[in-house]
């Protein structure tokens, strides 16, 4: 039992691995992620239900037949059932989170509640059938859930963006992407390996070699831009701890996909006024193009009116005045100061 309990784990632990490292900005905390495994392992619970639920109500307890009840059983029940409480799970823990503040940071959260699912599932299935079973599932069932949460968080961080650009219309469309795309890719992935055909065999393998190429392009394209999900001048720049201030120097040299986007928000900022200096002001003044100078043009001076000079009053004599004391000044120090501390 115990070698087969690794086997249901090992697979999704290597995933779970390569999607904390390749998170390039910051490391999300791992508390977080490791809740994030937990409720996916809980989502196996009302996934079960409702597929219960739509397998009675459909058919009776018995088992699909027909192309047409294998659609609606692997689409509709199995499919919708599992990325619904995935879904609902992920956007209920993570959503409003502080640490949420790049759109890299959905497909790691995603990935994390698909594998916490996964995981659950494959130690059900590798007890009750061995061996052979786990050797399987490890290169079919345990990416496919993978796959499924990279295109989850691809669209959760985008609708995360798109909120707080005040996008409403498109934050909740990249929010029903992030539910129906992963159930199409879920359900006909079930409905080939259903299917127990030939021609399905070669499509399941076809379709999910080319799931794992989008899906492994996905995540290094969404890790090098690195988007944040608001345009904060204080936004974290790549290298830094999550949770520290931002008073540290550069990490790594300025490059235009890594500082660019920070640079040209800190400029907008800045001639808006409200902008705070930081640690990024010597490359936002470097960045900042000088003001041409506007050479003065010279004027011939008016000429004197003229008029009958006026004789000046005569003023009272004014008082003499006690030369001020300035301890930096010996010059003025030299007449008497009574104010003046004793030397």
């Amino acid at each position: 039992m115990d070698i087969l309990l690794v086997m249901a784990v090992v697979p999704a632990a290597l995933l779970l691995w390569y999607v904390y490292k390749v998170d390039p900005v910051e490391k999300e905390p791992v508390q977080l992620l490791m809740r994030l495994l937990g409720w996916g392992a809980l989502a196996c619970i009302p996934a079960v239900i409702l597929e219960s639920i739509g397998m009675a109500s459909l058919f009776a307890g018995r088992e699909a037949y027909t192309v047409q009840e294998l659609l609606i059983e692997n689409f509709f029940i199995i499919a919708l059932s599992e990325e619904l409480c995935k879904f609902v799970f992920l956007r209920w823990k993570t959503w409003k989170n502080p640490a949420f503040d790049y759109v890299f940071d959905g497909i790691v959260y995603a990935v994390f509640v698909s594998l916490g699912f996964a995981i659950l599932e494959n130690i059900g299935y590798v007890l009750e059938f061995g061996l052979a079973t786990a050797l399987v599932r490890a290169f079919t069932a345990i990416p496919g859930h993978a796959i499924f949460g990279v295109f989850m968080g691809c669209f959760y961080g985008l609708a995360k963006r798109a909120e707080h650009a005040g996008n409403t219309g498109q934050k909740w469309a990249f929010l029903v992407c992030a539910l129906v795309i992963p159930v199409f890719c879920h359900g006909f992935y079930d409905f080939c390996a259903s299917a127990y055909n030939e021609v399905f065999d070669l499509i399941f393998w076809a379709f999910l070699l080319v799931l794992m190429f989008v899906a492994m392009y996905l995540v290094k394209h969404m890790a090098k831009k690195a988007h944040p999900v608001h345009n904060n001048v204080y936004a974290q720049m790549p290298g830094q701890v999550y949770g520290q201030p931002n008073v540290q120097p550069f990490s790594q040299p300025y490059t235009q996909d890594a500082y660019a986007p920070i640079i040209d928000n800190s400029l907008d900022n800045i001639q808006q006024g409200y902008a705070a200096p930081n640690q990024y002001s010597e490359v936002i003044r470097s960045a900042t193009p000088a003001a041409p100078s506007v050479p003065a043009t010279p004027t011939s001076p008016a000429p004197a009116p003229s008029q009958t000079p006026l004789t000046p009053a005569p003023s009272a004599p004014s008082a003499p005045v006690a030369p001020s004391y300035d301890p930096n000044n010996p010059y003025l120090n030299s007449g008497y100061n009574p104010n003046a501390p004793k030397q």
